[in-house]
């Protein structure tokens, strides 16, 4: 939850607007979370395989390498704007695997309140993290702006 709370808190300092595209919400969130790692004493890597074991994580921390293996998969993050791809992610995110982190964070873009509930209801048959974290970014219902106006952590 402390790391959801400094994600909110510190958003405003990633000057991102409308006028901004998908990619530069992204890049912005993934190297705020990479930067972060490297404060909390982690080494972050972007586009990581974990040696080949899994499929490329968005972000991912780890606690140690001891010249030969990494040790400790502290942090595996994705980050998605594509509605289509939101089950995709929870799979990526959830999915058996060799190395499986201590914690994950989703960060999806999803079309509305009922497709939250139903991504919830997915998570919580696939999970196998202890510490998860799901944001999910909607339209409000009623607006015409394009911009997200509700944010809503799932842990």
């Amino acid at each position: 939850m402390k790391i959801f709370d400094g994600y909110v808190r510190n958003y405003h300092t990633f000057n991102l607007s409308v006028h901004h595209g998908k990619h530069s919400f992204t890049m912005t969130e993934i190297e705020y979370f990479s930067r972060l790692g490297s404060m909390l004493g982690y080494l972050p890597y972007t586009e990581d395989t974990a040696g080949g074991t899994c499929r490329a994580m968005d972000l991912s921390w780890w606690g140690e390498y001891d010249g030969e293996y990494w040790h400790d998969l502290i942090l595996h993050l994705e980050r998605e704007n594509y509605t289509k791809k939101d089950e995709e992610t929870l799979d990526k995110l959830f999915c058996y695997r060799e190395v499986r982190p201590l914690n994950a964070i989703g960060i999806m873009n999803v079309p509305s309140q009922e497709r939250i509930a139903e991504l919830i209801r997915i998570a919580k048959t696939t999970c196998k993290v202890e510490n998860a974290l799901l944001v999910f970014r909607t339209y409000s219902s009623g607006k015409k702006q394009p911009y997200f106006d509700e944010v809503m952590p799932i842990y």
